[in-house]
């Protein structure tokens, strides 16, 4: 009935749990065929992907330091490029409240843009490689909102109006006088 030389693969179900242990390793020992529980390569798949998915959890987290640093070398740079402008503004009648909170809202503009950009970017390229890449389309993969994904978000905001801390609190300490003196 069945050309042996054309058959490649079958499946096999059995109604007992022994079966399920004992047939594949009794077809891997006593024949030329090779045998795969699916439940147990699913695991084992599962398995080596939870340490790829650690691997992504580390390099997430230096991204964000990495990303942190940016923005506060950014503001710190920027800020020595406007200590004139601040001084003008602190002359003007601008409270040190007032500098700490404009250099942290600027801090938080960054980073909310940059999250925006980021996630925008991510879905574009998401969706681009699951219309091109056969395979992920079939799987059904897609985007979807975990409590993972807010606590990214989170982290990220933070650190970037955390970075910008410091750079505010410099420039809301800045002398007036001083800088204004200079270079007339």
């Amino acid at each position: 009935m069945f050309d042996e030389q054309n058959i490649t693969a079958f499946l096999i179900k059995t109604n007992n749990p022994i079966a399920n242990i004992n047939l594949p390793r009794l077809i891997n020992k006593e024949s030329s065929m090779q045998a795969a529980n699916p439940a147990f390569e699913i695991t084992r798949l599962s398995s080596m992907l939870g340490i790829g998915s650690q691997g992504f959890k580390f390099l997430s987290i230096i991204l964000i330091i990495i990303a942190a640093l940016s923005i506060f070398s950014g503001l710190t740079a920027n800020l020595e490029n406007r200590l004139k402008d601040l001084a003008v503004l602190r002359a003007i009648g601008y409270s040190k409240q007032r500098i700490f909170k404009i250099i942290t809202l600027e801090g938080g503009v960054i980073t909310f843009l940059g999250v925006l950009l980021g996630i925008s970017i991510s879905l574009i390229i998401l969706q681009i490689l699951t219309n091109s890449i056969t395979p992920l389309s079939k799987s059904g993969v897609s985007f979807t909102l975990t409590k993972d994904f807010f606590m990214i978000i989170s982290l990220v905001s933070l650190s970037g109006i955390f970075a910008a801390v410091f750079p505010a609190y410099r420039s809301s300490k800045i002398s007036v006088a001083k800088q204004l003196s200079e270079n007339i």
